[in-house]
């Protein structure tokens, strides 16, 4: 798309008012205007018919925003700052770890935190440089995303002002250095003794478990676990395959969880409360062969080097902060992000000594299970398997990564760039299901092929091996045995609503359908906002649930949804599937194009899909296409035989580390 020089490119990520609208047609005055919407709330904006509306997809490549900010956070921390030595060079964490790959650098997650600004800046980035507009009019919520289009558009030449209602660049945000310094010595006077005071009240409450000495000695397989989530009936879900498969290939082997909090409040008391205090341990007495790292408590050989780290690494990044080449090493697409990852560096640099705490904790837990053989850790990439890994590391405790959902490209935490395989703690294998996510981690990512075992995901062995019955589950959930049933399972995608409301259309059509939507809790789409598109389609007799998707799952014909684990566990079960995606932009996982999954772009096509999906006429063609599907994706999970696998493999590293049994 091009413009003549006379054009005003209105970039809109926000609600636009009146005022906003007056402001923007008086500053044209008569001028074409060209209106990227970006973001679910201002793509629902109506706007004079006069302005020219440019679509998302007119400047989105999915490709190239990965590759783009993938080789932005690569490149960060070497490049030359002061004397020329990087970030890298001088700012590390004990044994070595960056600062940068174990901080800033690895919030990549594609759905929130740091990549949802990125994304906005880049897509605007590009409608700039597409367009070519005199005169840049911006209306967004986010003081970042303003200071990195300003940025932009003045290293382009070419003016930018901002909405009445907008944000606008902060007036030197990167200061407030005092507060920094305060703040953070507080921080290192307190936390000593909220550690301590932590582990005091863990141990009250929870307890020591202890083995007996001739126990110890017997090699253990240790595996981390979120506690309550990973819990039902105080039995660990996700790993019940995998140990049961362990214990009928030796009998001998020891099984131990690493519970860790799985849900701590962020903000207000209860966060400080949380902070000496967790509400699960009332639970805990009751889990089998737990390892909690609360009931562990620091030593002055812990707190004093962690402090002085702490110290010395403030000293040098105040004085990396002063350089001119670090206030322009954050340009991105030729826009300044200094405003989003300054901050975030300052906190990552404020809590070093954090890092060393948790980690001495986690290897002193470790440390009290004996004789370790391996030690399985699940969402590796993220900080808290970090600091398990790190902390296996300092105990030469082999440790293998256990793949908990879907990989793809655009999962950007695992699309590990080179930097961070190198500066990060990263497992010495990593179990996944199947080739398709082997290459992942090995082409779209620097994960060494070798060290990566197709084993299949556990959890999912019994929906093969024991599928339950169907007419048994409508039984029991009081469905009808004489209809159709679609399960609709939500999705926090913006445009989710638009794909459940063209399902309902279909329903309209077809007396012979049961509705079923499985709710996700969601903050923008809660249960009325279904029970509402049902109301307004008609349809009195969609049935609702917020729970129990194991059992509509095994209900149900054909179950929709986006791109999430929820299909892959509904192929397994042979069920048809409908992968919907109501964007501009191509699918994050590939359900519809290696033949997983029937496609959903439109109401049009979910019409047609679900035409196919309940219908005989390619019910041949789509079982060998489901089959192909497993065959690349699922790995021996395909043959239920993933628990036996994995357990295999694990079992063949033989005895770790530490090996003593005091």
């Amino acid at each position: 798309m091009t413009a003549d020089d006379t054009t005003l490119l209105a970039i809109i990520t926000a609600p636009l008012t009146p005022e906003d609208v007056r402001w923007i047609t008086e500053r044209a005055s008569g001028r074409a205007v060209t209106a990227l919407c970006y973001g679910q709330q201002a793509e629902q904006e109506d706007f004079p018919p006069e302005w020219t509306q440019m679509a998302t997809a007119d400047v989105m490549d999915a490709e190239a925003l990965r590759r783009d900010f993938l080789a932005f956070l690569d490149a960060w921390p070497r490049q030359p700052i002061v004397n020329g030595r990087s970030f890298d060079d001088v700012l590390r964490r004990r044994h070595g770890y960056s600062l940068w790959w174990t901080g800033p650098g690895k919030n990549k997650h594609p759905d929130k935190g740091v990549f949802l600004t990125v994304r906005t800046v880049w897509i605007c980035s590009r409608a700039i440089e597409a367009v070519g507009p005199q005169r840049v009019l911006v209306c967004t919520r986010q003081q970042t995303v303003a200071a990195a289009l300003a940025s932009k558009c003045r290293n382009m030449g070419v003016a930018c002002e901002f909405a009445p209602s907008s944000a606008g660049p902060a007036i030197n945000s990167l200061g407030g250095v005092v507060g920094w310094w305060v703040s953070t010595l507080l921080w290192l006077v307190v936390i000593p003794w909220m550690y301590a005071v932590r582990a005091i009240m863990a141990r009250l409450i929870v307890g020591l478990r202890r083995d007996r000495r001739e126990d110890r000695r017997r090699p253990a397989i240790v595996l981390n676990s979120k506690y309550p989530r990973d819990y039902r009936n105080d039995e660990p879900v996700n790993w019940l395959e995998l140990e049961n498969a362990l214990h009928r290939a030796d009998e001998t082997v020891r099984l131990r969880h690493l519970l860790q909090p799985s849900k701590v409040p962020r903000r207000g008391l209860a966060a400080l409360f949380c902070l000496v205090y967790d509400p699960a341990w009332m639970s805990l007495r009751r889990i089998k062969e737990r390892l909690s790292p609360d009931v562990s408590y620091m030593c002055l050989g812990t707190c004093l080097p962690a402090t002085v780290r702490q110290l010395i690494g403030m000293w040098r990044y105040r004085r990396l902060e002063k350089a001119r080449a670090f206030a322009e090493s954050f340009e991105f697409v030729g826009a300044d992000l200094a405003e989003l990852y300054v901050p975030l560096l300052r906190r990552a640099v404020a809590r070093m000594a954090s890092w060393d705490y948790a980690v001495a904790a986690a290897a002193k837990t470790l440390r009290s299970a004996g004789t370790v053989a391996a030690f399985c850790v699940t969402e590796e990439m993220y900080e808290s398997g970090m600091i398990c890994i790190a902390a296996a590391r300092t105990l030469k405790i082999p440790t293998v990564g256990v793949q908990h959902g879907t990989l793809f490209p655009m999962h950007l935490i695992y699309a590990i760039p080179p930097g961070q395989m190198a500066g990060t703690p990263t497992p010495d294998h990593f179990a996944v299901y199947g080739s398709y996510a082997a290459d992942v981690l090995s082409k779209y990512g620097a994960f060494p092929h070798e060290r990566i075992w197709v084993t299949g995901g556990p959890r999912f062995d019994a929906l093969v091996n024991h599928p339950a019955d169907g007419g048994e589950m409508r039984r029991s959930l009081d469905l009808p045995l004489d209809k159709r049933i679609v399960l609709v399972a939500t999705q926090e995608y913006g445009w989710f609503l638009d794909a459940v409301r063209a399902v309902f259309e279909v329903a309209g059509h077809r007396p012979d359908l049961q509705i079923v939507v499985k709710a996700r809790p969601m903050r923008d789409h809660p249960l009325t906002s279904y029970q509402q598109l049902a109301a307004e389609a008609g349809l009195s007799d969609v049935v609702f649930f917020l729970d129990q998707f194991n059992e509509l799952l095994s209900a149900c014909d054909v179950m929709v949804s986006g791109s999430s684990t929820t299909v892959f566990e509904a192929i397994l079960l042979g069920k048809r599937t409908i992968c919907v995606n109501f964007s501009d932009e191509p699918d994050r996982y590939p359900y519809v194009a290696n033949g997983g999954s029937l496609p959903a772009r439109n109401a049009k096509q979910m019409a047609e899909s679900m035409r196919l999906a309940l219908s005989d006429e390619a019910a041949d063609q789509l079982e060998v296409d489901r089959r192909r599907f497993l065959a690349y994706h699922a790995g021996p999970t395909a043959q239920g035989k993933a628990a036996e696998t994995m357990a295999a493999r694990i079992l063949s590293l033989g005895v770790g580390g530490p090996a003593r049994a005091d």
